[in-house]
């Protein structure tokens, strides 16, 4: 399985991370579970991450990486159910 190490090695090419952080279905803060983000310290940064990484594969599931903010990208792989609006709860603040 990623855990925060293996997304972050995997998004270290693109730029400086602030944080990378998985959201795993067996934590109690885990609000959205399959979904990493990672936080660049430039939006150049996150944007190339977001060219370069969509659709790569890692651990043998394809990713789909966006923009979550200018200079963060969420990484995710999920099921059909979840919308934006459980997306946005499961990141704010």
């Amino acid at each position: 399985s990623v855990d925060d190490a293996k997304l972050h090695q995997a998004f270290t090419p693109f730029g400086a991370i602030t944080t990378a952080k998985v959201f795993r279905a067996d934590s109690k803060d885990t609000k959205q579970p399959g979904v990493g983000l990672v936080s660049f310290g430039s939006p150049d940064e996150a944007a190339k991450a977001v060219m370069d990484m969509n659709g790569k594969v890692l651990n043998g599931k394809p990713l789909e990486v966006a923009t979550a903010l200018s200079n963060e990208v969420t990484v995710s792989n999920l099921d059909a159910a979840v919308d934006g609006t459980k997306l946005k709860q499961a990141f704010a603040p």
